[in-house]
């Protein structure tokens, strides 16, 4: 996406109909007093908010537009609708929020949606046209309106992309859940922490076998450990670490000793994965170019990330059996994700899964059964079989898929 947003590119001709309608989400009413009953005046209010949404589109007649304002109402919180909404207007992967910063707090509290219709300030500034695309309004008496919502989109925009997770909506085209979008960034984030314990564990080793050998003495040990495990909160943290940086510098360009400027270099190495560390600690991106291309790899790699690339491939690619293969993937995504976990708690843990898959094979389609019983033998691999389903995710997908979806037009014609 542009850095610059400019009006005219705003311009999209109206889709044409077409098109299966789309299940309508049941939107039957609630006991709100017992349901409002714990929330507090905001909740309150957000419930309010988007129930009126629901209701104010329930009876929209044109089938595009209204199958665009029931996606919308399945992101439950009005916030999370505006923001979808603004997303799709722009059409870009990120789904600015509150938190950001100044002007994304301020961005999002300053629009509302009636009907169709999103508002800055109170000024129409887009709408869902009948054929379910974004349009900016067409009103001349908002321009002004419109140039200010555009021009604090691109600040709040800005703000959005220093945070960590603008890195998981790159890398799944904005498609992936709030929820999904947040386990993929923990999944990093843990395996970045640990890389940056076992390379302080590696340094540690490290000083220790030259203190041994009189190169350093116990209070240069020492002076490690304190870069391997810094106290306090993360901004403290990344504070005494960049100060504890500028000295290994220092000292890196005094040092003849080759030895001594090597373990000086891997503290160096070991202080700015710290503050890396300490930054997604903070929600934020890291800070060295090499961290940035570390924590992208790992969410590029994650078994969800490449299930939610999948999902969309295949929606646009596969057709008729798309929703097979998207089913499919989402098994072994299941899969490799609980294996991850239990082989992290406990190696046994893996043998339970597969016996697991093994008893639903015995209930599933006859067409299943050999799927998941290659499951299962995969799984008492352990990790190396792990890794097989996560790097063969989408060819492993597609041709399950084909076998089902040929099974079941035999099937049909029998």
């Amino acid at each position: 996406m542009e850095d610059n947003i400019e009006l005219d590119n705003l311009n999209r001709p109206e889709g044409a109909e077409g098109g299966e309608d789309e299940t309508v989400i049941d939107d039957t009413p609630i006991d709100e007093d017992d349901f409002l009953s714990g929330l507090d005046d905001d909740q309150r209010l957000d419930d309010a908010k988007t129930s009126s949404f629901r209701e104010e589109n329930r009876e929209d007649s044109y089938r595009n537009r209204k199958k665009q304002l029931d996606e919308l109402s399945t992101f439950g919180k009005f916030d999370d609708i505006k923001v979808e909404y603004v997303r799709r207007f722009f059409q870009t992967e990120y789904r600015i929020d509150p938190t950001d910063g100044r002007n994304s707090k301020e961005l999002i509290s300053s629009l509302d949606i009636t009907k169709n219709k999103l508002t800055f300030n109170g000024a129409d500034v887009a709408y869902i046209d009948t054929g379910g695309n974004y349009q900016k309004s067409d009103n001349k008496k908002n321009i002004a309106s419109l140039r200010r919502f555009i021009n604090l989109y691109e600040k709040a925009l800005a703000e959005h992309r220093e945070r960590a997770r603008s890195v998981v909506e790159e890398e799944t085209g904005g498609e992936a859940s709030g929820e999904n979008v947040e386990e993929i960034f923990e999944d990093a984030e843990e395996e970045f922490h640990q890389e940056v314990a076992d390379t302080g564990d590696n340094l540690m080793e490290h000083a220790r076998e030259l203190e041994e050998r009189g190169k350093i003495t116990m209070w240069g040990r020492r002076k490690f450990a304190g870069v391997t495990a810094p106290k306090g909160p993360p901004e403290i943290r990344i504070k005494a670490l960049k100060i504890q940086d500028k000295v290994f510098e220092t000292n890196i360009e005094l040092t003849t000793d080759p030895e001594r400027r090597q373990i000086m270099q891997e503290g160096r190495d070991v202080t700015e994965r710290g503050i890396d560390s300490a930054r997604l600690e903070m929600g934020l991106q890291p800070e060295s170019e090499e961290g940035k291309h570390r924590f992208r790899e790992k969410i590029r790699e994650d078994i969800r990330t490449k299930f939610e690339r999948f999902r969309k491939w295949a929606k646009e690619n596969l057709g008729a059996i798309a929703a097979i293969a998207i089913s499919i993937a989402g098994i072994i995504t299941t899969v490799v994700v609980a294996g991850k976990k239990t082989i992290v708690g406990a190696s046994k843990g893996l043998g339970a899964v597969g016996k697991a898959l093994a008893g639903l094979a015995k209930s599933a389609l006859p067409i299943l059964v050999p799927f998941l019983n290659l499951l299962s033998t995969i799984l008492s691999w352990g990790a190396k079989g792990l890794a097989f389903l996560a790097q063969n995710l989408w060819i492993v997908a597609v041709l399950i898929a084909g076998a089902v979806y040929k099974y079941l037009q035999i099937k049909r014609k029998k």
